[in-house]
Formats: C-alpha cells, sequence, structure tokens
C-alpha cells in the first residue's frame, strides 16, 4: 500500500539520517547509490515527510563528505532548485537549508 511504502521510506531515512550524523563508514562507501536513491526521491515522493527526510539526510551527508559529491553536483543543483519550489512550505524550509549547506560546502572545498 502506498502508505506503507511512505512508512517504510521515512523508517529507512531515519536510519540514514542517523549512520550520517555518525559518520559511519558505509554511508561513503557506497555514496553513489545513496545520492542517486535520495535525489530521486526528493522531488517526487508523495509524502512531504520522506521529502524533508530526504533533504535532511542529504544535508548531513554534504556536511561529512569532504567533497566526495562534488561528482553529483549537476543532480544535487537540479534537485535542490526544485524542491525551493515545492507546494509544501516546510518541504521548501528543508530544502533552502540543505541548498544552503550545499553551496557552502563548495565555498569551503575552494578555500
Amino acid at each position: 500500500s502506498a502508505a506503507g511504502a511512505g512508512v517504510f521510506a521515512a523508517q529507512a531515512l531515519q536510519l540514514l539520517v542517523r549512520a550520517a550524523r555518525r559518520g559511519d563508514a558505509w554511508t561513503e562507501d557506497d555514496l553513489a547509490s545513496i545520492v542517486q536513491a535520495i535525489l530521486g526521491a526528493c522531488t517526487t515522493h508523495p509524502v512531504p515527510l520522506v521529502r524533508m527526510g530526504c533533504f535532511q539526510a542529504l544535508q548531513l551527508m554534504t556536511m561529512r563528505s569532504q567533497g566526495h559529491m562534488l561528482g553529483f553536483k549537476k543532480q544535487i543543483e537540479q534537485c535542490l532548485r526544485k524542491a525551493v519550489e515545492d507546494r509544501k512550505r516546510e518541504v521548501r524550509l528543508v530544502a533552502s537549508g540543505c541548498l544552503n549547506t550545499w553551496y557552502c560546502s563548495l565555498t569551503a572545498e575552494r578555500d
């Protein structure tokens, strides 16, 4: 069911956020598959809470990636530009925070 899929996605994101906060090695080892899955759900998942969780996870991974996410620059920026226009205000706020973190990390990488 759609509700069950939303609950599962939220729980999986919760685990990812916890792992990203702790700096678990698997989040860096599987960066490509994680980022692609998150970006896919960021703007298309029907549940706003899941979209917000995606941006929260993306933001944490950006802060801890030490430049490893630069290979996804085009996809991330495209996703974030679309997300700051989300129909839900809460999602727009989290997406804006993620966008700010992304640009700040790009600036820090250049310094």
